[in-house]
């Protein structure tokens, strides 16, 4: 995998993480408020319907849908705990009864439902109010919310990784520049140097490798030039002493010699 799909891989991933915790946050915040505008209208639902109980002409003023609750379940008691009113199907635990009667206020969530308990006075009487109903305009906001926030993090994800890749190439691109450059060098044309026009006080990465690798190329060729010296002056130390062989040895084949006169020609080629 090259540098490039590497750096876009790493970018989506950082984005997916960035994305997905403010998504998240979102989902969580937009939750909670349903929630409490759900408690605070099932209140004042209690509010209203122990109105109604108690001061019937209250409806003609406040029909019992004020509050957007789709068939709320209502339960009244007198202060010593008797039911008074009941509407709906859901049964109230005697167990929700005796705290509401020691506290102000009572909230419980079982399965869908959420009832809220409030105390209300009216005409000098204590009433224990119970509205229970199921939030499902919430429900639904909620899941075209869920939704919603997956199809944009899957979006977010594929536009991160497109724009780590233009990104990513942008910034790789002096990389490949240089890469094309080096291979224009060869062993004919070590004096070459990569081409480098900015101020060496403003200096980037790309730049730093370009001066180390001119640098490099610099010492290679004075390695080079040094070694062709060498072979130049070594041919030409051996030059006179392999001509002066060669001469004796010509001059020992030209015609019949005595085994001394052969002796001191090896003699004269060893000195």
């Amino acid at each position: 995998m090259k540098i490039r799909e590497q750096l876009a891989i790493r970018f989506m991933i950082v984005s997916a993480l960035v994305t997905g915790a403010i998504l998240i946050f979102i989902y969580i915040v937009t939750r909670g408020f349903l929630h409490a505008d759900f408690i605070d209208r099932l209140t004042q639902q209690s509010s209203l319907e122990v109105l109604h109980y108690a001061a019937p002409d209250v409806k003609d003023v406040m029909p019992a849908a004020s509050f957007n609750l789709v068939n709320p379940a209502i339960s009244i008691f007198s202060d010593d705990m008797r039911l008074l009113h009941t509407q709906g199907s859901y049964p109230i635990p005697q167990s929700w009864i005796v705290f509401l009667n020691s506290h102000e206020m009572f909230n419980a969530e079982r399965g869908k439902y959420i009832t809220v308990g409030r105390k209300h006075v009216v005409n000098g009487q204590l009433y224990l109010v119970f509205v229970s109903a199921k939030d499902l305009p919430a429900e639904r906001e909620l899941n075209l919310l869920l939704k919603a926030i997956i199809a944009g993090w899957v979006i977010s994800l594929m536009l991160s990784y497109i724009t780590g890749l233009y990104f990513s190439g942008n910034a790789l691109r002096p990389v490949t520049r240089v890469v094309e450059e080096v291979k224009q060098i060869t062993e004919d044309n070590l004096g070459y140097r990569l081409k480098f026009n900015k101020d060496l006080k403003a200096v980037d990465e790309i730049d730093e490798l370009i001066l180390t690798f001119n640098e490099l190329l610099s010492r290679i060729e004075r390695a080079f030039i040094a070694q062709k010296r060498f072979v130049q002056n070594a041919s030409h130390e051996l030059k006179t002493p392999l001509t002066a062989i060669m001469a004796e040895a010509e001059l020992a084949l030209a015609r019949k010699h005595t085994p001394e006169e052969y002796r001191q020609t090896l003699k004269t080629v060893m000195a």
